[in-house]
């Protein structure tokens, strides 16, 4: 198993940075936008941005969950906020940047164009995030918020203002352990879906969204990466994280590099609540994957930290 983060942390590590394992991306998924609309506009791609010169380093997913006339926040996964902070006191990095773009500009060897990000995201980890009953692939309470100021988002993204905010499963009181005692067996039959900006959206002359690409991050031909969106069945449930089936014979979809963080849905009458983030996963992306739930306490009362103190966040975690 591994943690969904972004390929280029293998350049962190080398370097001396602390980097967990990386995310991935959704295998075999669709296309969130069309020529007209997204169906998740408040999806986004968060990454480290390069102290010295362009580009970017560790990309991960995730969703606008708060925002002010002087603040926005943004829910994540822990390791990658965990990642981003010691990249920034390490001096690989400047700040987090946030786009809203259904698609990124790719680099070569330098990651993303940082013209496409809004700059000077602080991140921060939950308090108690750390290996899962003694397994070190499944990590609790893997959730992070960045935090940034609304006069940066509002100045390279003015629509910023009217995308809608993210419900959280804690919003309305969903509660997974319900939904699944709730759900008629076999309870595969309950589906979820994730979003998120990863590896297998890459684009490139060999990617068409399907998960055909196999160029990576040394691939001078990948033009970039681009937000999709698919389904996964219940797996099991554990004291915090979420786990879901992502075998594409069943016709379910993987998440993979650079996924991390972005959000897991359920579909309600009301329309889409996210019950968790993605953490973790299999190796190929196509069998089990991890997501850090968003809808216990502990995870409540971390996210509303990050809603109350959105100008010190530092101050909800670590």
């Amino acid at each position: 198993m591994r943690n969904y983060f972004s390929s280029v942390l293998v350049g962190l590590a080398l370097a001396g940075a602390m980097a967990p394992g990386p995310s991935q991306a959704i295998s075999y998924g669709i296309l969130d936008c069309d020529s007209v609309s997204c169906d998740h506009p408040n999806v986004v791609i968060l990454s480290g941005l390069r102290a010295a010169g362009n580009g970017t380093l560790a990309t991960c997913s995730g969703t606008l969950i708060h925002r002010t006339s002087s603040y926005y926040v943004f829910l994540t996964a822990a390791h990658c906020a965990k990642s981003w902070r010691d990249s920034i006191n390490s001096g690989f990095i400047s700040s987090v940047g946030v786009s809203f773009l259904s698609s990124v500009t790719r680099l070569p060897f330098n990651g993303f164009d940082q013209a496409d990000y809004a700059a000077g995201g602080v991140p921060v980890r939950h308090p108690d995030f750390g290996p899962q009953d003694g397994n070190g692939w499944i990590q609790k309470h893997d959730l992070g918020m960045v935090s940034f100021t609304a006069a940066a988002v509002e100045a390279k993204f003015p629509e910023a203002t009217t995308i809608p905010l993210t419900v959280l499963a804690g919003d309305v009181n969903l509660k997974l352990q319900n939904l699944v005692s709730a759900t008629t067996k076999p309870q595969k039959n309950l589906f979820f879906y994730s979003v998120g900006y990863g590896r297998d959206e890459y684009l490139d002359s060999g990617t068409q969204g399907d998960g055909s690409n196999e160029g990576g991050w040394n691939d001078l031909g990948m033009l970039g990466t681009r937000r999709v969106a698919d389904r996964q069945s219940f797996d099991n449930l554990r004291e915090s994280i979420l786990q879901t089936s992502q075998n594409p014979a069943l016709g379910n979809n993987g998440t993979c590099d650079g996924d991390s963080g972005g959000p897991t849905f359920y579909q309600t009458l009301q329309g889409p609540v996210q019950v968790g983030a993605t953490s973790s996963g299999d190796l190929v992306c196509r069998a089990t994957g991890t997501y850090a739930r968003v809808d216990i306490a502990a995870a409540k009362s971390f996210i509303n930290c990050g809603r109350n103190f959105p100008s010190n966040i530092q101050r909800c975690g670590n």
